[in-house]
């Protein structure tokens, strides 16, 4: 016989209470074990159609199992029952249906019942009973009663629940009675979409069990629905075995945290290891170059999203004022230099603020990331008998090698104490420590020249924000990239009027002066660039101009002087004036960024 729709539809039912239609893809939920304990990830108050819920039990162990729970708490209502009229039945059937398809899917179900009263006292979880029907009582204290009887945890739910609280959960004369008498042991600081700071201080106060559940009603898959990204709230449970004798010791002994949302609540002796195993130092040394600048590597193994902030500090390297790690992800965090940064190898703590994670409801948790940084300062070249050599700070844990053919620097490569030569390159540095290889560390344009390795005199000195560690960095042979920041411009308010002298008379065919242009970072170029030469260092003459060449951001003042033999040269560039009008900094002084005098 043909099927009917509604045979197939009783068939697909029976198929679901038998656990059979289940989705085959598990969303795990992500946080480090601390060390003793593993961490289970529960939920602990949720309802069926056994009471005021609206889906079968059997659903409630699927959605776990899909959700990555370990371990929910079914905790219908004993009083409150409103589909009883269509489903009848004893108070532990929704456990007893439940039981075979958790044990299937590997999910700890525990059996709990909901103490449902007027506030005060409000609603009470009972969890770990071996049987609710004796909860059953008309007096509230009986049933609480009956429930300590079987050596349940006991736990106040949904404190400020805007119906029995609806202004701030408020701590009454009955709860003290049973805080005193043993028969409180924790309390909700979060329940479905709320969060009760106050019962985060009650809980710290009294000792109680830090708790935070769904309490979850309709289907799990409405709220995906609605937002992707949503997740029911949840207990961390630390526990020493993944048992519900495991669960039950660790809420007794109060060893739990409140995932809720994008934060954590929880007890420091907790919150502290918890996030120190979800956050990763993937660069154990960060190379800094001329620029001041590395790139730190972190990294969140955890589905808690992380936000730190810098405690004020007068460190030698700074990070950005605000860092935040989305969940499963890696970043990369500049480091910068302040002044006092040194050149070589420098270990740095920085404490930050984690400032999603409370350990209190007005205090969060404290961290710190720990790396070092191996930076470059003072690199230039120098002239020793008629040959250039790159010159900078060392230090004497770390090896370095160079290139200027563009290879990635090898162990074989050269050294510091090898020349470079003559004419356009590029430069690689790469440090080692002991036998491990830093990232490239360092890369820059290189042009030996006959200017470089002078010491030019400056009429004025550039600004101390970008003097790029001297007046020798403007004709050093190492030259500025299109980032202002790299370390290698000078910055001037004023003009430019430099002089470059040999002791001996060089042949100079060709002077070519580069200038910066970045509007955006009030940087522009200037309107003119005159050149002359001396013979004798006394008497000037124009060189002739023969253009200019632009690359990037870069502009190329070129000059030729008739392939003569000159004791000096002199370079005047004015200052570009104020910011033009249209200009974001309209009216404001703009910046003149010289690098590098190149004479060949």
């Amino acid at each position: 016989m043909k099927p009917t729709r509604w045979t197939v539809l009783l068939f697909l039912l029976s198929c679901l209470d038998a656990g059979l239609l289940v989705a085959q893809n598990r969303n795990e939920i992500h946080f480090p074990d601390l060390p003793g304990f593993i961490t289970l990830k529960c939920d602990l108050h949720v309802h069926t159609c056994f009471s005021d819920g609206y889906v079968w039990p059997t659903e409630r162990v699927t959605e776990a199992w899909t959700e990555g729970l370990d371990a929910i708490a079914i905790a219908d209502h004993i009083e409150y029952r409103p589909h009883a009229p269509y489903i009848t039945s004893d108070l532990n059937a929704s456990w007893e249906i439940a039981r075979k398809q958790a044990e299937k899917y590997n999910i700890i179900l525990i059996r709990g019942a909901e103490i449902t009263r007027n506030m005060p006292p409000g609603h009470f979880n009972a969890l770990f009973l071996n049987d609710i029907h004796p909860l059953a009582q008309e007096k509230f204290m009986d049933a609480i009663e009956a429930a300590a009887k079987q050596e349940a945890f006991i736990f106040w739910n949904h404190p400020g629940w805007r119906q029995g609280a609806p202004d701030t959960p408020y701590w009454y004369p009955m709860h003290k009675e049973l805080l005193q008498k043993g028969y409180m042991h924790g309390i909700e600081v979060a329940n479905w979409d709320w969060y009760y700071p106050e019962a985060f201080g009650y809980a710290l106060d009294s000792g109680l069990t830090m708790l935070g559940n769904s309490d979850i009603h309709g289907p799990s898959s409405e709220m995906k629905l609605q937002d992707p990204d949503w997740h029911r709230p949840v207990t961390l449970v630390f526990a020493t075995s993944r048992t519900t004798e495991g669960i039950r010791e660790a809420l007794k002994a109060r060893r739990t945290a409140v995932w809720h949302k994008s934060q954590l609540y929880a007890r420091e002796e907790f919150a502290a290891p918890l996030v120190a195993g979800a956050l990763q130092v993937v660069t154990s040394v960060v190379p800094v170059g001329e620029s001041g600048r590395g790139s730190l590597v972190l990294r969140n193994t955890s589905d808690l999203e992380l936000r730190l902030v810098p405690d004020k500090s007068d460190a030698p390297f700074r990070i950005s004022s605000e860092v935040i790690l989305p969940p499963r992800t890696t970043i990369a965090v500049e480091v910068s230099a302040r002044k006092n940064a040194m050149a070589g190898l420098t270990s740095m703590t920085i404490p930050c603020s984690v400032t999603n994670v409370f350990t209190s409801p007005e205090k969060n948790l404290k961290t710190d990331l720990q790396f070092r940084v191996f930076a470059i300062h003072g690199l230039s070249l120098e002239r020793k008998e008629g040959k250039c050599y790159v010159t900078m700070a060392a230090h004497p844990d770390v090896e370095l090698h160079l290139t200027t053919s563009g290879d990635i620097p090898q162990r074989s490569s050269g050294t510091l104490k090898d020349p470079v030569p003559d004419g356009r390159s590029r430069l690689l540095i790469r440090a080692w420590m002991g036998n491990m290889p830093l990232e490239n560390l360092f890369e820059k344009p290189l042009w030996v020249h006959k200017g470089a390795g002078l010491t030019p005199v400056l009429v004025n000195l550039p600004e101390e924000k970008y003097s790029a560690g001297g007046v020798k960095a403007l004709c050093d042979g190492v030259l500025g990239t299109d980032d202002f920041r790299c370390g290698d411009w000078l910055g001037f308010y004023k003009d430019l009027d430099a002089t470059l002298r040999w002791e001996e008379p060089v042949r100079a065919d060709t002077i070519v002066v580069r200038c910066l242009r970045d509007e955006d970072s009030w940087i522009f170029l200037p309107k003119s660039v005159t050149v002359e030469v001396s013979a004798d260092g006394v008497h000037y003459t124009a060189a002739k101009a023969a253009g200019k060449n632009t690359g990037g951001k870069v502009t190329a003042w070129v000059f030729k002087t008739g392939t003569r033999s000159v004791r000096s040269i002199r370079v005047k560039v004015p200052s570009p004036g104020p910011c033009p009008p249209g200009h974001a900094g309209e009216g404001d002084p703009s910046w003149l960024f010289v690098d590098e005098i190149v004479v060949f």
